[in-house]
């Protein structure tokens, strides 16, 4: 279906390239080639520790945070390899197809776009923290209670604080160096497509592995915000791709008019 846009497009295919013409594409990275060694690692170390602390007597408490940890690797390397594989199909899809929207933004819009997102990644990690130390807290009372119902607070009170505070500690390094990759970041190029954004250079797929909706959201500001939430409930995620300026009507355009989002099933599932 042709598109309708409130501001004429100028796109060029070959201007990404064209492997049918022997033209390089663009190099864009997906942060689950990233997080799959990771995870794995993650899995390794758990599964270590659960046999350790089975020679050694076994600790009820340090059990269950160690399966609890084993369970988080396995999903996260089991999503991560699903993306990768998603990303290595769909970024060529994206620099190539003429559907695909292409905004270039100006060294000092990029600069405020990176500073802006650092602002709310501080935010949502602090939330995520948050939720994540109340877990851990369940499962530790749960492992430390003493089979005549007595128990002590301060130890399962402590190692969930500890861990969480790890993982806090990992979401803020990681968002610290998102900045860092946003400001020495080689493109200012953002490509907007129903099978994902790509951003300086990274890829986002806009899927959720349990269904969910697509809610898009133009956020007025210098620059403007394209704001993609993907998933549901509390687990859901937002997208964001600059909008530079002359370009916030077609923004606008495409927060209400979500035909553009629609791509049949078998960009995920047959290939």
């Amino acid at each position: 279906m042709r598109r309708e846009h409130t501001h004429k497009r100028q796109f060029e295919r070959s201007s990404h390239g064209d492997p049918a013409h022997g033209k390089a594409l663009p190099r864009v990275r997906s942060v689950a080639t990233y997080v799959l060694p990771g995870a794995a690692l993650l899995l390794a170390l758990s599964v270590v520790g659960l046999a350790v602390n089975g020679a050694l007597g076994g600790n009820a408490a340090v059990i269950a945070l160690l399966i609890v940890l084993a369970i988080l690797a396995l999903v996260c390397l089991l999503v991560a390899a699903s993306t990768a594989r998603d990303a290595k199909r769909a970024i060529p899809q994206i620099l190539t197809d003429e559907q695909t929207i292409h905004w270039t933004c100006t060294p000092e819009e990029w600069r405020r776009f990176g500073t802006q997102e650092w602002r709310r990644s501080i935010r949502r990690n602090l939330k995520l923290t948050g939720m994540v130390w109340g877990f851990l807290f369940v499962v530790a009372l749960l492992g430390f209670l003493q089979p005549n119902g007595s128990l002590n607070v301060a130890l399962p009170l402590a190692l969930s604080a500890g861990l969480a505070g790890i993982f806090g500690l990992l979401l803020f390094a990681w968002v610290a160096t998102r900045l860092q990759m946003r400001r020495h970041a080689t493109t200012t190029d953002a490509y907007i497509s129903g099978d994902g954004l790509i951003v300086g250079g990274w890829y986002a797929p806009l899927y959720w592995a349990v269904g969910g909706r697509k809610q898009v959201t133009y956020i007025a500001g210098d620059p403007g915000i394209l704001s993609i939430e993907v998933g549901t409930g509390r687990g859901a995620q937002a997208r964001e791709a600059p909008v530079p300026q002359g370009h916030e009507a077609e923004a606008e355009h495409l927060a209400t008019n979500r035909a553009w989002l629609i791509r049949p099933p078998r960009n995920r599932w047959t290939r």
